[in-house]
């Protein structure tokens, strides 16, 4: 295990595991697994997940790829893949005054502010 983000206002965590395809999971408060995200690309470095958007509906993610990922909580499929970074983003943040806007660092040096277009679709 590599990371853990508990959701507030929920009984939920978010699990990232290292060393499977499947390493970010929603989980119960009891362990169990209730939702993996898929397409997750993270090999040796820790990447934090986390949850934002309007009632922490959605989780976002970097990974090794250099792309943020941003998926529904009740879907495995990402909704959104954002493009930018040319190196591994270590951390995403969703704003807390604007449900619309998150931000990324990266190992290539950089801090990107982006608008999840899925969060403006009431998905």
């Amino acid at each position: 295990m590599t990371y853990i983000h508990q959701i507030s206002k929920s009984d939920c965590l978010l699990l990232q595991a290292s060393g499977n395809s499947d390493n970010l999971a929603l989980i119960d408060s009891n362990g169990a697994v209730l939702k993996y995200f898929e397409g997750l690309v993270q090999e040796r470095f820790q990447v934090r997940a986390c949850v934002g958007g309007r009632d922490d509906r959605f989780v976002s993610a970097g990974g090794f790829d250099g792309k943020v990922k941003i998926w529904n909580r009740s879907q495995s499929n990402a909704l959104e893949e954002l493009v930018g970074h040319s190196s591994t983003v270590n951390c995403v943040s969703w704003s807390k005054s604007d449900i619309y806007k998150l931000a990324s660092c990266s190992d290539d040096g950089t801090v990107r502010i982006w608008t999840a277009l899925c969060c403006n679709k009431g998905v």
